[in-house]
């Protein structure tokens, strides 16, 4: 396939005044807008890099310090510290209160799914965050955007184009700027949506969908992860896991040498990473797979043909890692909790007034 190098095309949703239809279905709602300052996702950067390695440099000088000490000297300060155990546990309990209190603030309800989260990152910050990627993204991909006129980007377009408008009655549809960007790179398989809107599809990802049904089903997943702001509840966790394992990571580089510090530094992020951060990736790409088959299904997209595409997948990529190993369920995981929800998705489809289906549908093997 050619490469082709083009301005791209932004489509935009706005909001409408009050009494005029928010969407005209004859309109394609799309136009240029220019991209903006991202100053604060460094000042994140920076941040994450002063949590990270204040501990480490902290510790170090504490090692050299008291290694410098003269033997009376150091058990001199332990039986001070021994002395004041109970002021030492007294401050701990109250830094693990505050952790906790802060922890209860900062937690808040999903609109869409009313799942208890936590979250500190406001949409301002993470519109900047996402604007400093995608601009990244632009960058790395400048000379394989797809043009406007190509029909592989038309293709996205109406497929995104008809989700969007089939459920304009969410908020979080309506509020966000949504852009489509088509890269030419079929050795590339994979699609993401950015928090503010911005919907990359690579023309291998493209290849894999046989159909606008499957594609719709790609589109609505990565969609589901925008609107549900998934990404800010990932930085969020991760920053207060970075957070919390500041204590450990300072006790780690006071007490031992540098490569036992290390070597202790990595059995901790791993296991944080087993038991902590990669449930929670797995938990919100189902929750992903679940919103996303509802706004297909609200589309009247061919909602059945959700795990044959998973289950295409499971057949064409090796799928080797165990799954509590990955950030994402297991393709043949994925493929049998679709077919559980199909039952509930058909019948909001049903409900939306969407044409009947036809009664067979061509089960490929995967598909099984």
């Amino acid at each position: 396939m050619a490469e082709f190098i083009s301005f791209y095309v932004i489509k935009t949703i706005k909001k409408a005044p009050k009494k005029i239809p928010l969407f005209n279905p004859n309109k394609i709602y799309f136009h240029t807008s220019n991209p903006r300052n991202a100053i604060p996702p460094i000042l994140v950067l920076a941040l994450r890099s002063i949590v990270k390695l204040g501990p480490v440099i902290s510790g170090r000088i504490i090692r050299r310090w008291w290694q410098k000490l003269p033997q009376e000297e150091k058990e001199k300060i332990l039986q001070q510290i021994y002395s004041k155990k109970t002021k030492i546990a007294c401050c701990g309990t109250i830094f693990i209160g505050a952790l906790y209190l802060y922890y209860l603030e900062n937690i808040t309800e999903e609109p869409l799914t009313k799942r208890k989260r936590f979250m500190v990152l406001n949409q301002k910050q993470l519109y900047q965050i996402a604007e400093f990627e995608y601009n990244q993204q632009m960058r790395t991909y400048k000379q394989n955007i797809v043009p406007a006129w190509h029909p592989l980007y038309r293709r996205v377009t109406r497929v995104a184009n008809n989700l969007l408008l089939s459920n304009r009655d969410l908020k979080e549809i309506r509020d966000k700027t949504w852009t489509v960007i088509v890269v030419d790179r079929p050795d590339i398989t994979n699609a993401f949506a950015l928090p503010h809107g911005k919907i990359f599809v690579f023309t291998g990802m493209l290849n894999l969908c046989t159909n606008d049904h499957q594609l719709a089903i790609v589109l609505a997943h990565e969609i589901s992860h925008s609107i549900l702001s998934h990404t800010a509840e990932s930085m969020s966790k991760i920053f207060l896991m970075e957070f919390i394992l500041i204590i450990p990571s300072l006790i780690f580089w006071s007490i031992l040498s540098d490569a036992w510090a290390l070597f202790s530094e990595w059995i901790t992020a791993n296991i944080a990473s087993v038991l902590i951060h990669l449930p929670f990736s797995r938990a919100i790409e189902k929750e992903a797979d679940f919103v996303g088959l509802q706004l297909a299904a609200k589309s009247c997209y061919d909602i059945r043909e959700a795990p044959i595409f998973w289950g295409k997948l499971k057949v064409l990529s090796s799928d080797a890692v165990l799954e509590w190993l990955s950030t994402h369920p297991r393709h043949e995981s994925r493929q049998s909790e679709l077919k559980e929800l199909l039952p509930q998705a058909l019948e909001l489809r049903e409900k939306s007034n969407c044409p009947p289906l036809v009664s067979n549908i061509h089960y490929f093997p995967w598909a099984m």
